[in-house]
């Protein structure tokens, strides 16, 4: 099988750039020594690989041609006998004057007949003489220090003068992987660029200042968005079973307190429904509502009667249909129902069947509460902590009896001098007495007598609405609570009733009212937001503008080493320790200011503002930490600068600015270090970087940043970072 030699000779094809080439060339063969790569260029023909078959070689070949080099292949005939050449190290270099090389394999190899390819074989070691190759060797080997080519690269050379390899200095980076700045058209278009963005930029305020200003406006314009906060009225059935009305919705439960299904007004065809609701039987159910109807339209004022079972309602009598109904009883034994109205400062009777029997003119409070115990109709008083006792019986309806004065020893110290609801149950009356100026009220027991027993404890600041008997138990609904607070026969306060429909009704609303609220306000935060940001941008262009509108930059050269050796700082042997430690700190305090967070009982809001706002400085060090430092090199009197991407520029005299512990040349921007975040070693920076910078420009903290944010320094980076997570706590705290 032939076997091929790879040779060079440091040819590049026409129109090639010679550094690209030789780049990729070093990239190719792992090569990252300046001088061993020079010695690949030098003109003398080099052996790359040895005794490669026939599709290696054309691989191998191709590689070299699609970088730009010319490379040849030499097929190697079969050995006549040992010479010192076979024992020779990879190493070596080898001189072969007389070696025929063939130079029709990269075009016609498949032309090449077995004849003559053995022909040339032949030839080729024919020509090579043992005397010459054995001294060639010998010479070799004399030579004190002759550099070592990797991977079994052989030079076939004349011979040269040994070199010593130079060992890559601390600091130093690599150099083919550098990319030097360029003055394209870009960089000397930034000013204007800048000025243009800036107009942007306070268009934008503008704009995002009006939008705030339209949708704050119409968020204050908005009512107070409701939200259930306790139950409107609370009627009881013959059976116990209990009834809560909230929402335009009447929510059944059995006689244990659990709800059993929810009856939506719609579906009774009302539009409203308020309080009084009494029921009459099971499934009737007397109410004051508004209808929907397309022929006569009934008011709120309408007494309704409807019937639950087959969801239907009706008014109950044309009489009333006028008429504002304020209190409701019903007569058990007769089925009369008895009807306050306030407005007209009447007490009716009517039949069943909505038949007016009979009325009567008496004062009647705005809350009238009418109530029959013991054969007599009582109703609250209008003028004086008492309630009026009249005659229900026919004949003599509306005969005032008696009028019972309330006053209580606490009652009179707090000065509860108005009667609210009232009622009979387990065997004591119950009633309800406020102040109207203060607005506290309180719940007071009497026997049948009207002689005082005690008070029943209410939840603090609540206030009885109503007051219901619920079997051997009383209820006392407060419109501002969500649950019915319920007391045994002695006044003592048990376990309230929570309807978990009316639960479910209220957090639905409030999650409702709360995601609205926070829309509009996420809206107002983020025109707020857009306004700042623009503001902060069109400063950061006006800046951009007038620092690059005068500024000249200048393309790098290419690193040439014949020009002098580059000393390259060390960096400094305690960083990573440093920072270390300081990211240890950081998290430690963060921690414990969680920790007291959490055991501090904040809004969950405010926690998660708290650990937004932590997490901004975390990440920009972790940044500072995790990018790299750069590189910074003298050669002869000027300051070479390698930022974090590996872009380069020389600088010396006006052409270096400086502002604290920063260097820029033009673009290139390196952080020197300081006490708390170190980089480079302290001594050279004293003697070799900052006598160079102290030759040039000090440019004012404005300046900087502009190049900061230019260069996308990590430092710029962090700071921006800080800032957008302290805005976004800052809005999150204001939701």
């Amino acid at each position: 099988m032939n076997k091929f030699n790879l040779t060079f000779g440091g040819d590049i094809i026409p129109g090639k750039d010679p550094e690209q080439v030789k780049a990729r060339f070093a990239e190719l063969f792992f090569i990252d020594d300046p001088e061993r790569l020079e010695r690949f260029f030098s003109g003398a023909t080099i052996i790359l690989r040895r005794n490669l078959d026939r599709n290696a070689a054309a691989q191998y070949y191709l590689k070299i041609r699609d970088l730009g080099a010319i490379a040849t292949l030499v097929k190697v005939g079969p050995p006549q006998q040992k010479t010192p050449q076979t024992t020779q190290s990879s190493d070596t270099l080898i001189k072969q004057d007389d070696g025929q090389i063939d130079k029709t394999w990269a075009t016609s190899a498949s032309n090449l007949t077995r004849k003559k390819q053995k022909s040339k074989r032949q030839e080729a070691a024919e020509k090579t003489s043992k005397s010459q190759t054995v001294a060639l060797v010998r010479q070799l080997r004399e030579a004190r220090g002759a550099a070592r080519l990797k991977r079994n690269v052989d030079v076939k050379s004349v011979p040269l003068k040994p070199q010593t390899q130079q060992r890559r200095q601390p600091g130093e980076p690599n150099i083919f992987k550098l990319k030097p700045f360029s003055n394209t058209a870009a960089v000397r278009q930034r000013g204007a660029s800048a000025r243009i963005f800036m107009h942007f930029s306070y268009a934008a305020v503008v704009l995002a200042c009006a939008a705030f200003l339209m949708v704050g406006a119409r968020y204050l314009s908005l009512p107070p968005a409701y939200v259930v906060s306790g139950a409107d009225a609370v009627a009881i059935d013959p059976r116990l079973n209990l009834l809560i009305f909230a929402d335009n919705k009447l929510l059944l439960h059995n006689r244990a307190g659990l709800g059993t299904k929810v009856v939506d007004l719609n579906s009774l065809g009302l539009a409203a429904a308020a309080a009084p609701m009494v029921f009459i039987d099971e499934n009737q159910l007397l109410l004051r509502g508004v209808k929907h109807s397309a022929g006569k339209a009934y008011t709120a004022k309408s007494l309704l009667l409807c019937d639950l079972q087959n969801a239907s309602c009706k008014p109950f009598s044309k009489q009333l249909g006028t008429l504002s109904t304020a209190g409701v009883e019903i007569h058990q034994a007769t089925g009369w129902i008895l009807i306050a109205d306030p407005g007209a400062s009447k007490i009716y009777k009517f039949a069943a069947d909505g038949n007016l029997i009979d009325q009567i003119d008496t004062p009647v409070p705005r809350k009238a509460t009418l109530r029959l115990q013991a054969g007599l109709l009582h109703m609250n008083s209008t003028s004086a902590p008492a309630i009026s006792v009249f005659r229900p019986d026919e004949g003599a309806f509306g005969d005032q009896l008696d009028e019972i004065l309330l006053m209580p020893p606490l009652a009179v110290e707090l000065e509860h001098n108005t009667v609210g609801d009232f009622v009979w149950s387990q065997e004591a009356w119950w009633v309800a007495l406020y102040n109207k100026s203060s607005g506290s009220a309180g719940v007071y027991r009497f026997d049948r007598q009207w002689n005082f027993l005690n008070q029943a404890n209410l939840q603090a600041g609540s206030f009885p609405d109503q007051i219901i008997a619920w079997g051997n138990k009383t209820l006392v609904r407060d419109s501002s609570l969500i649950g019915l607070q319920r007391f045994n026969a002695d006044g003592v306060a048990e376990a309230p009733v929570e309807s978990t429909l009316l639960f479910d009704i209220a957090q639905g609303q409030q999650q409702l009212t709360s995601q609205t609220d926070s829309f509009w306000r996420l809206g107002l935060t983020g025109f707020a937001v857009l306004a700042i940001l623009g503001w902060l941008l069109a400063q950061v262009f006006s800046l951009r503008s007038k620092v690059y509108k005068h500024q000249r930059n200048r393309s790098a050269e290419p690193i040439d080493t014949s020009n002098g050796i580059i000393r390259w700082l060390r960096p400094h042997a305690h960083r990573d320790k440093r920072y270390h430690r300081i990211i240890i700190v950081y998290i430690t305090t963060a921690t414990l200011l969680v920790l007291s967070a959490i055991f501090s009982e904040i809004p969950s809001m405010h926690l998660n503002a708290l650990m937004v706002a932590l997490a901004g400085p975390a990440i920009a060090w972790y940044l500072l930490y995790s990018t790299p430092a750069g590189h910074i090199g003298m050669q002869n009197q000027r300051l070479l600068l390698v930022d974090h991407n590996n872009n380069y520029n020389f600088g010396s005299g006006s052409r270096i600015q400086y502002r604290g512990s920063f260097i820029f040349v033009d673009d290139i921007a390196v952080f020197c270090g300081n006490v708390l975040l170190p980089a480079f070693n302290i001594n050279q920076l004293d003697t070799i970087v900052f006598p160079a910078t102290r030759a040039g420009i000090k440019i004012d903290r404005k300046t900087l940043w502009v190049k900061l944010l230019q260069s996308g320094h990590a430092a710029a980076r962090g700071v921006t970072l800080i800032l957008l997570t302290g805005i976004t706590a800052l809005a999150m705290l204001v939701q």
